[in-house]
């Protein structure tokens, strides 16, 4: 079992959980899925969305790039690699016939702070918009397209963010290590932090994806920015040398994008800084987030799938200043009744229902089995068992068995789900209701961030509605058209 951070109450702190309500309350209104507040090393509030859990891993997606930014340190620290060595110096038989000028000024420093000299971030064949992991590793040669890549502008002179860059960290580490990202960070990193089960997307060449495709537990997010908080220390043994720590965390390149938002402020080695000037985030796709206020000791993780996370950083960061700055010292009573609207507030917490009319309402409650036309998602068939409160999924020759709570979510477990899965085969959890004579089901996919709504009615010859998907690369809104087969 992973090993946990110590726990304080709020209660025993005496702090204003007037304040963490409101930040919870804000959290929920932009779909997050779960969250830590720590503060001087200890968790002291804590909440999970049901069906969310504390040991459910979770896609983190570029939250990631900050796992490969260690990796990277850690191989300086160990004398394997210089952050300003050449990238083209580690792959001697993969040099192309005549590399542009740019790719030989480019160096692994260029990687780590997005400032490669792409003019557009190049077509990435691994694609991550492609359903399953599977799907996207399409046995095509990424590094090899990296390498052969044309570079517009000298390295190190313009930001553009870059996830291609990223994969390149992963691959220059297997170069030198032999080893891919999770393995050379397996006995450095993830073991001294007591982090188990980490997951991550592998491709062809046998590379981690390291610009995403991690798999974590919010805990585990929260321990990622105790350690960079901690200046690369853990229990008392550096793990990180500070020198690489405090150069990550700084503003190494300016962003300038859409000032003064989140992502406007700079970025430092895959970590993005935020704009109160003294915050630093590892920051991944729909709301995965670790936040660390230096001056405030203070670490905020939180997963999600949201689609506007700024309002989620904007939030945290003026939680944290109301909780730990100044101005909270010394007028912080306890008080009990506020006391148990917090621990209540936390068990509550619960991803929107389906509200409607009973799935036995339904004018047809026989199973009914329909043949689905092609749609994005590839799924096959619809099985309808709505007396059983059930629906089965029918893809590529197999068949997931969902079912659905009334009132309640329902966790489903359709074979294992080590990465992330989002075709109804993975761990989800479904709740559904008759609304205005059509079923409406809800299935969250729990180890992404996706959420599918699917709205339907039948009237035992044909199936019609809308399949609708949320926090995905690619916007999912399809017809669904079906024709009974049994």
């Amino acid at each position: 079992m992973a090993s946990l951070l110590p726990r304080k109450s709020a209660k025993s702190l005496g702090l204003n959980e007037s304040a963490i309500i409101k930040l919870v309350d804000e959290l929920e209104r932009n779909g997050v899925n779960s969250y830590i507040i720590a503060h001087n090393g200890e968790v002291v509030s804590e909440g999970y969305w049901d069906p969310f859990v504390p040991d459910l891993t979770h896609q983190v997606n570029s939250v990631t790039k900050t796992y490969a930014s260690l990796a990277i340190g850690i191989a300086a620290d160990e004398g394997l690699l210089t952050i300003d060595d050449y990238v083209l110096s580690f792959f001697p038989d993969r040099l192309p016939a005549g590399p542009c000028d740019n790719m030989k000024k480019l160096k692994i420093r260029h990687l780590l702070t997005m400032t490669v000299g792409h003019d557009e971030q190049i077509e990435m064949y691994w694609t991550v918009s492609k359903l399953l992991p599977e799907d996207r590793n399409n046995g095509k040669d990424f590094l090899q397209h990296f390498l052969t890549s044309y570079i517009a502008y000298e390295p190190g002179t313009k930001f553009l963010y870059n996830t291609p860059g990223s994969y390149m960290l992963g691959a220059i580490l297997k170069q030198v290590t032999g080893k891919t990202l999770v393995e050379y960070l397996q006995p450095r990193l993830f073991e001294p932090l007591g982090m188990k089960n980490i997951y991550a997307e592998t491709d062809a060449n046998g590379l981690n994806a390291s610009g995403w495709g991690f798999q974590l537990t919010t805990e585990d997010l929260a321990k990622l920015g105790l350690l960079l908080l901690n200046k690369g220390k853990w229990n008392g043994k550096q793990l990180v040398s500070e020198k690489y720590i405090e150069q990550a965390t700084s503003k190494q390149t300016e962003t300038n994008l859409s000032p003064p938002s989140q992502w406007g402020v700079g970025y430092g080695f895959q970590l993005w800084r935020c704009n109160d000037g003294k915050s630093f985030r590892a920051d991944g796709l729909y709301g995965q987030f670790s936040v660390v206020t230096p001056h405030l000791n203070s670490v905020v993780a939180v997963t999600s799938a949201s689609d506007n996370t700024g309002a989620i950083l904007d939030a945290i960061l003026s939680s944290v200043n109301e909780l730990f700055g100044e101005k909270s010292k010394g007028s912080l009573g306890v008080d009990k009744l506020q006391v148990s609207s917090l621990e209540e507030k936390n068990k509550s917490l619960q991803i929107k229902l389906t509200k409607g009319q009973p799935l036995s309402s339904y004018s047809i409650q026989s199973k009914e089995k329909y043949r689905l036309a092609n749609n994005p998602l590839g799924l096959s068939s619809f099985t309808l068992d709505l007396a059983a409160s059930k629906l089965i999924v029918g893809r590529k020759g197999k068949e997931a068995v969902i079912t659905i709570g009334e009132g309640k979510w329902i966790r489903n477990k359709n074979g294992e789900d080590l990465i992330g899965r989002a075709d109804f085969f993975g761990d989800t959890a479904a709740t559904g209701a008759i609304v205005d004579g059509q079923v409406l089901i809800q299935v969250a996919h729990l180890k992404t961030n996706y959420t599918d709504t699917l709205k339907f009615k039948t009237n035992g010859y044909n199936l019609v509605g809308n399949l609708k998907r949320v926090a995905w690369v690619s916007p999912v809104d399809f017809e669904l058209i079906g024709v009974r087969i049994d």
